[in-house]
């Protein structure tokens, strides 16, 4: 089985199942989960639209949440684990 990183296979979440939308899990989504989910669509070329209703099959509340919030929220999260990693690897 194919996963998308660790957090995803920590909790049983194949590629396939998120590429085809057949997530039938209700999880508590962590930064680690959403950005796999979310390179992991990027990377296939699929759309935004896509990357919400993954997260909202695996977590009722992000439902209501605006694409364009979950967007800005999701790019605050990239932001902050580059600079993370910039720190702890200073090139």
């Amino acid at each position: 089985m194919d996963y998308p990183g660790p957090y995803c296979k920590d909790v049983g979440l194949t590629c396939s199942a998120i590429i085809n939308k057949q997530v039938e899990k209700s999880l508590t989504l962590t930064n680690g989960i959403v950005l796999e989910i979310y390179n992991l669509t990027k990377k296939h070329g699929y759309t935004l639209k896509h990357f919400v209703q993954v997260l909202s099959l695996l977590n009722k509340e992000c439902q209501n949440i605006a694409p364009s919030t979950l967007t800005s929220n999701v790019t605050s999260v990239i932001v902050s684990k580059n600079k993370l990693v910039t720190r702890r690897f200073p090139a």
